[in-house]
C-alpha cells in the first residue's frame, strides 16, 4: 500500500470516529465527506507540491532555487540527439496542463496519465475577451470560467472524464468528492458535462427534480452516483428531458427517408 492510499485510509477512518459511525453503518464515502467538511489529504498533498513548483519557478532573484530546476548536468562533450531534460520539463510533464493559442480557437488540456485520462476545452476566438480562467481540479475535472454578458453573473462550464464502472470504488469516491468541491466552488450559473461513463436508467420515485421522462434502461452504480450527485447539487441531467428518435429513425433520417 502506497503512502497516499495509506493517508487516505487513515483520514476515512478519522472521520468516520468523528462522526461516531463504523464501517458496518455502511455510510458512503462521499457522504462522510460532506458531513465532515475535511479536504482530501491526497489533494491537499498535490496542491501544495504544485504551489511550491510554482513559488519556486517564479522566483527571478537570482536566488539558487530556480538555477537547480533549470540546471542541466554535464559530464563532458554533450551526446548527439534530443538534449538532456530539464527538472522544469519534467515538472510540466507530469502536471500536463496546457493552452494553446490557434488560428481560429483556444486550447486548453490538463492530463497526467498519457493515453487513458484528460479533459479539456476548445474555444472559438471570438469568445477570447470572455474568457474569466482555465482551471483544473485534476486530469478528469476541468472548468472554464466565462463572462458572457457585460454585467450578468458569469458561467462556469465544468468537463469531467469519470472513472468507469470497473474501477475502484475508492478511485469513484475520489472523483465524486472533487466533482462535489468543484460544483460548489463554481459560479451560480453552470453546466456540468462530459464524460460519466454511467447508465442512469428509468426515473425513480423521489427523482423527477433531477431525471426527465425520456431516460430509459437499467442503473448501474455509477449512474446511482451521478443521480445522488445531481440531487445533492440540485442539477438536472438535461437530456432526460428531451424525446430522442431510436436507431431506426435514425438510420432512415440519415437515409433520406421519412418517418
Amino acid at each position: 500500500m502506497g503512502l497516499i492510499r495509506r493517508l487516505r485510509v487513515t483520514q476515512r477512518a478519522m472521520e468516520r470516529a468523528m462522526l461516531g459511525v463504523s464501517l458496518r453503518d455502511r455510510i458512503r464515502n462521499v457522504e462522510i465527506r460532506r458531513r465532515t467538511k475535511v479536504t482530501d489529504i491526497a489533494q491537499r498533498v498535490a496542491k501544495l507540491k504544485w504551489q511550491w513548483a510554482g513559488h519556486i519557478v517564479r522566483r527571478k532573484d537570482g536566488r539558487w532555487g530556480p538555477k537547480v530546476l533549470e540546471w542541466q548536468p554535464r559530464t563532458g562533450k554533450r551526446s548527439v540527439g534530443r538534449p538532456p531534460t530539464r527538472w522544469t520539463d519534467d515538472i510540466k510533464r507530469v502536471a500536463g496542463e496546457e493552452v494553446r493559442e490557434y488560428k481560429d480557437y483556444i486550447f486548453y488540456y490538463k492530463g497526467e496519465t498519457k493515453g487513458l485520462h484528460g479533459v479539456g476545452f476548445m474555444v472559438k476566438k471570438e469568445l477570447k475577451e470572455s474568457i474569466i480562467q482555465f482551471r483544473s481540479k485534476s486530469e478528469r475535472i476541468a472548468v472554464l470560467d466565462l463572462a458572457l454578458q457585460e454585467g450578468k453573473d458569469p458561467w462556469s462550464i465544468i468537463q469531467v472524464y469519470a472513472p468507469t464502472e470497473q474501477a475502484k470504488e475508492e478511485d469513484k469516491d475520489l472523483f465524486y468528492a472533487s466533482l462535489l468541491d468543484t460544483i460548489e466552488e463554481s459560479n451560480k450559473n453552470k453546466i456540468v458535462m462530459g464524460d460519466f461513463n454511467s447508465q442512469i436508467g428509468c426515473q425513480q420515485e423521489g427523482e423527477n427534480n433531477v431525471i426527465g421522462l425520456y431516460s430509459q434502461g437499467k442503473r448501474n452504480k455509477n449512474g446511482q452516483k451521478l443521480i445522488d450527485l445531481a440531487l445533492e447539487s440540485n442539477l438536472r441531467i438535461m437530456n432526460t428531458y428531451y424525446k430522442k428518435k431510436n436507431k431506426q429513425e435514425m438510420d432512415m433520417d440519415l437515409t433520406g427517408w421519412k418517418t
